[in-house]
């Protein structure tokens, strides 16, 4: 910890910023479990994502998993939750009461990266914010996203009428609709970081360097952040695994009858974990073929190729797989 002379942090000083279906779940979770880092205890909270339309977003989106957010904010905190919009300044330092001596604070909102107002708002914040950006080829975290949406009853269409239907709804923005094809377009989104905050405060990982040397990334991540690097990583655990609904239309009926959201906040973790198993396959039982794989190859070629040229970083592998 950081020691009595330590001063008191009195808000995040870094952000793992996405993008969505990129790792960053897994990054909290390794970044929570170091004794001088201090996570929001809601993964989520989206503050200085100030271009959401809270009041437009969908009912599944603005009700979340906190059924008494103020309440929640006064108590202790002590469970945690993914997401919730924290829009008021004074409820979002709220999150942060409970630091007591860590060397560095942070979040992980997955809008930031999307979001056209995040960068700027987080550097009028704190120009000295350290940002973590994880970026997954963008073929596969449109399809991850999809799996995902299968789960969560949101869709039941098949992978490419799925993405056909958002593309062609009417409203824009995020909690609004998908956008499936939009966040995986990371140049633009990275510029946005990198055009206000210095190079030297801005860390750009790839899930594939997560899934494939976790520990080496996680022990880079918080020598960046300015901790102890030594710190004993567990590569063991997994979160956010992909499952598909074993009984589709029995999972889309429960999920409009809002019965998964009483189950979330009502059940103990321990009769969810026995339940889970019963409605969900860790087996995908979905993939793409390879006409839909090389029709998302060619349409994020010119996007990853101005990526690789803004990162200086050879990311022509995504284009391979």
């Amino acid at each position: 910890m950081g020691g009595k002379d330590t001063p008191r942090i009195a808000g995040p000083n870094f952000f793992v910023v996405g993008a969505a279906k990129a790792g960053t779940t897994a990054l909290y979770h390794h970044l929570n479990r170091h004794p001088q880092i201090y996570m929001s205890p809601v993964k989520e909270p989206n503050h200085f994502a100030s271009d959401i339309d809270v009041d437009r977003l969908r009912a599944t989106r603005r009700l979340g998993p906190i059924s008494d957010l103020g309440r929640y904010l006064d108590g202790s905190m002590d469970r945690r939750y993914h997401m919730a919009y924290v829009t008021d300044r004074e409820d979002y330092l709220k999150l942060f009461k409970n630091v007591s001596g860590e060397i560095a604070a942070g979040e992980a909102s997955a809008s930031y990266l999307y979001s056209k107002q995040a960068a700027a708002n987080i550097h009028a914040w704190s120009a000295k914010a350290r940002i973590v950006i994880m970026l997954r080829n963008p073929v596969d975290r449109v399809f991850s996203h999809y799996v995902m949406n299968l789960k969560r009853a949101v869709t039941a269409q098949s992978f490419v009428d799925a993405v056909r239907a958002d593309g062609e709804h009417p409203e824009w923005g995020w909690g609004m609709r998908e956008l499936y094809v939009e966040l995986g377009m990371y140049h633009d989104q990275v510029k946005r970081f990198l055009d206000v905050f210095p190079s030297r405060s801005v860390k750009v990982y790839l899930y594939d360097d997560l899934i494939n040397d976790p520990e080496t990334l996680v022990r880079d991540l918080y020598a960046f952040l300015g901790v102890d690097p030594g710190h004993g990583i567990d590569i063991t655990s997994r979160h956010n695994v992909g499952r598909t609904p074993r009984f589709k239309r029995f999972n889309h009926l429960l999920y409009r009858l809002g019965l998964y959201r009483f189950v979330r906040l009502r059940l103990p973790p321990g009769a969810k974990n026995r339940i889970k198993p019963l409605l969900f396959s860790r087996e995908v039982g979905v993939s793409m073929t390879e006409e839909e794989r090389s029709y998302f190859r060619d349409l994020y070629a010119p996007d990853i190729e101005r990526l690789s040229r803004l990162l200086q970083r050879d990311l022509k592998f995504w284009l391979q797989t």
